[in-house]
């Protein structure tokens, strides 16, 4: 079983251009975020012009290409959404169709309009979206009121001296700190962040993090590191208790609204002082159920 989010392509995008990159798709690092936790919601492309040309190529969609079963352009609007519908209907649970506008007849879909001019951009749409995923999760798959609390790690710099050389003997040489920094802490998740999201699969990095590795929840979106931290913790709102920041590059963290902890590059998570810091925030915000608690749950 899943949910179905039908996608007006052009109804969310502000543009309105051709789609060529991900650029073209201002909304998508922000959906990418919101749909990570529920593995069951799959997409179809459909478009508010009649006879349109073609869904967005997969590589432009990035994480998202693998949630996406088909599309039904080439047909009228209600035609092909009640085609789609009815294709998937031992399947379906919920449906949501995000649109700007279309030849629908009222109460055949579950239908949340978007602003013409921000499409899936608009905060009140992000909150529509947010509410039908939460309101519809499949028992089993619904998260916890309170999740986690969330790292975002670096790696070049933090758990390695960053010093332009690159000497695989000496990688992840400061890892086993973090794993017993974070041994007392079964709550911590960890999203990376570093530029290494862009040359290793999820899976990849995972098994890089060894032990941490079932920590592991993600990477942040394709783009500027302070960004794509915010949009992450945007689509978990409500879901996180905390978070903090793991990095060396203070030039990529201009905004002031992350918890942001600055390691000197060539000593990393070795600095006595990181390690207080890290230790300081860790039994500062642990949940009371898990303070002095090694074994707590999340």
């Amino acid at each position: 079983m899943h949910r179905l989010l039908l996608i007006d392509i052009e109804g969310v995008s502000p543009s309105r251009q051709a789609i060529s990159s991900a650029d073209d798709l201002d909304w998508l690092p922000w959906l990418i975020e919101a749909l990570r936790p529920w593995q069951d919601v799959r997409i179809v492309f459909h478009s508010m012009q009649r006879y349109s040309s073609a869904a967005p190529h997969r590589d432009v969609l990035g994480e998202l290409a693998s949630r996406v079963i088909g599309n039904t352009y080439q047909l009228p609007q209600g035609d092909a959404l009640e085609a789609t519908v009815r294709f998937n209907n031992s399947r379906v649970e919920h449906l949501l169709l995000v649109a700007d506008s279309g030849e629908l007849s009222a109460g055949q879909f579950n239908v949340f309009e978007c602003d013409f001019e921000q499409g899936l951009c608009d905060p009140r749409a992000q909150e529509a979206v947010t509410a039908w995923l939460r309101k519809t999760a499949p028992a089993a798959g619904r998260p916890e009121p309170r999740t986690s609390r969330l790292l975002f790690l670096d790696f070049d710099g933090v758990l390695h001296p960053f010093n332009g050389e690159h000497e695989p003997e000496g990688w992840f040489r400061w890892l086993p700190i973090l794993e017993r920094a974070l041994q007392s802490w079964s709550d911590v998740r960890i999203i990376v962040h570093s530029s290494w999201r862009y040359e290793y699969t999820d899976t990849e990095l995972q098994g890089l993090l060894r032990q941490l590795g079932s920590r592991f929840v993600g990477t942040a979106p394709r783009g500027a590191r302070e960004q794509a931290i915010e949009t992450v913790l945007q689509a978990n709102k409500g879901h996180v208790t905390a978070h903090l920041v793991l990095d060396d590059d203070p030039r990529e963290f201009t905004r002031g609204r992350l918890n942001l902890l600055l390691c000197n590059g060539l000593e990393g998570l070795s600095q006595g002082r990181v390690q207080d810091e890290l230790r300081a925030w860790l039994e500062s915000t642990a949940p009371r159920a898990s303070i002095g608690d090694s074994d707590a749950s999340p």
